[in-house]
């Protein structure tokens, strides 16, 4: 039986889990590193003190996992990711093309980066240009995507979930495999 004393500290714990359930930021660790990411193209658009990217998700993109391929359907998640770095000092996003900001900026590790709904996301065939404020892009590493698959995603009973890993250029596509050729490239030219 619950009494005053027990009840209390039961909501207490219980309202808790819900505000950590509706915060809508992704963090870095819910990230999954996978092999190769393939069928999306991510063209870095390089504009002082702005970065830009075009995001083109082709048909037939997928992702390999433990030997298993998964197909992408949606893409409704695009991240520069900074394993162990906090960036605190982060612009606020701009809205674009149905995608807000959904960066996350903490000791372990800062995401910058935008989400959508799922039925605004970037389908086969469509690209969309991100922008990002003058950042310290030289930090962020890593490429990430928050996806839709057309079965379930690892780990989950649903079908969406956030994916870092090397994006293969699709044939004939200029692609980015990784941030740090950006900033090699950067760092050359100066």
């Amino acid at each position: 039986m619950l009494n005053s004393r027990t009840l209390l500290p039961v909501l207490a714990a219980s309202a808790i889990a819900i505000a950590a359930q509706s915060a809508s930021a992704a963090t870095i660790n819910s990230f999954l590193s996978v092999g190769s990411i393939s069928g999306i193209n991510v063209s870095p658009l390089v504009a002082s003190p702005n970065l830009s990217f075009t995001v083109t998700l082709n048909a037939g993109a997928t992702f390999e996992l433990s030997g298993t391929t998964y197909n992408i359907t949606d893409i409704i998640g695009f991240y520069l990711l900074a394993p162990g770095y906090n960036d605190g000092a982060q612009g606020a996003l701009a809205v674009t093309g149905g995608f807000s900001d959904d960066s996350d900026a903490r000791a372990a590790g800062s995401i910058y980066g935008w989400r959508s709904n799922p039925n605004d996301g970037i389908t086969p065939g469509n690209s969309l240009t991100f922008t990002f404020p003058s950042i310290s892009y030289a930090d962020y590493t890593q490429i990430g995507f928050h996806v839709i698959l057309d079965g379930t995603f690892p780990g989950t009973s649903g079908n969406t979930g956030n994916i870092t890993g090397t994006v293969v250029p699709t044939p004939g596509a200029a692609a980015l495999i990784g941030l740090g050729g950006l900033a090699v490239a950067r760092r050359r030219r100066v």
